[in-house]
């Protein structure tokens, strides 16, 4: 019965999403650092331990240096007993994040540190519910070498007055919560499937430079608080035979007014019979929220070469919306790479893409 609750629940929120607000964010293969979006899947692999890292190069032909981003996190897995798949266990991790945006050295790093309790529900299912907790630090950097500020109107004839801006300090850094659940289950012999929910900035953490500057000159906004962010994950594996696989997936994320819809589907062949040497081949699109209407902003072509514990993915993204709206499309290049402890044997299958 649970079983059939968390596939509808998978159903619908897929096709539902248009009524939910998102913000953008970076990776389209989420799946490969699932730990940094939703703490609830650390551990959450079929491994005794994970390392993960991924590299996006976005928006080439924007600009003439696009923006860049970077992840990688590990975790670990601690049985609580001996170890057992149908034990209760504990995922701890750590990861580190950064986004630069070259035109204005706009830069965000972030690190964290997280731990999740996964509780068996059922040992034949080897269904699991988690529940995740994680502590991380943001530090916001800009560069005011390379923002310029025109001069003031004299209010008579000519705009030659002082800029007079106030400028903070140009480094900020806070703390921030993140939480988070998580199901999965093997429902039967063939199919797999992985779904959570996870929340960020509940507590309006504030991002605002001027928040602390001390001036009585400065008679601007000192506030500048999150969004709360809340984000959905789904992933199904299915398969149909001994050599091959199909995986849809989807990320879906609201935060305030911001949208953003990453649906994907993959495919896996497997070269050799122990089913650790295989090829992935998947498409995946995102689709964004801009002022009141949805549209898609990127198709995504992925391949993927998997040889036993270790992972390479690769993604390209062609800009649609840019394409059709400007004439000029922008392209984004991204690489993830994954390395995992050695399987259970007790597990029937693995989801990896």
């Amino acid at each position: 019965m649970v079983q059939r609750i968390a596939i509808l629940v998978l159903f619908f929120s897929t096709f539902q999403y248009f009524d939910l607000y998102s913000q953008d964010i970076s990776a389209s293969q989420f799946n490969a650092v699932a730990l940094y979006y939703n703490p609830a899947s650390t551990g959450s692999f079929p491994g005794n331990y994970r390392i993960s890292s991924l590299y996006r190069n976005q928006w080439i032909g924007f600009q003439d240096e696009p923006i860049t981003q970077f992840i990688i996190s590990g975790d670990i897995k601690f049985y609580l007993g001996y170890e057992s798949p149908t034990k209760d266990f504990i995922g701890a991790g750590v990861y580190f994040g950064t986004d630069r945006t070259q035109l204005f050295d706009w830069n965000t790093n972030e690190m964290g540190i997280q731990l999740a309790y996964h509780k068996i529900i059922d040992k034949n299912k080897l269904s699991f519910i988690t529940g995740g907790l994680g502590f991380g630090l943001q530090q916001r950097s800009v560069n005011y070498d390379r923002l310029f500020f025109e001069d003031q109107y004299n209010g008579l004839d000519a705009y030659n007055g002082a800029t007079n801006e106030i400028l903070p300090q140009n480094i900020h850094a806070t703390p921030n919560l993140v939480f988070g659940l998580e199901y999965s289950s093997y429902v039967n012999k063939r199919l797999f499937l992985q779904m959570g929910l996870s929340a960020k900035h509940l507590f309006s953490n504030e991002f605002s430079f001027y928040n602390n500057l001390d001036n009585p000159d400065y008679v601007g906004s000192r506030e500048n608080p999150a969004f709360s962010s809340i984000i959905w994950m789904s992933h199904l594996v299915y398969r149909y035979d001994a050599f091959n696989e199909i995986s849809p997936r989807m990320l879906l994320q609201w935060q305030g007014p911001h949208g953003m819809l990453l649906p994907g589907f993959s495919y896996r062949r497997a070269m050799l019979k122990n089913n650790q040497t295989a090829v992935h081949m998947g498409v995946s699109s995102r689709i964004v929220k801009n002022y009141d209407a949805f549209s898609i902003s990127d198709l995504g072509l992925q391949l993927g070469l998997e040889l036993q514990t270790f992972m390479v993915g690769l993604q390209y993204e062609f800009g649609l919306r840019d394409a059709t709206k400007y004439g000029a499309p922008t392209h984004s290049f991204e690489i993830s790479l994954r390395l995992m402890g050695a399987y259970e044997n007790q597990f029937q299958f693995a989801p990896r893409f």
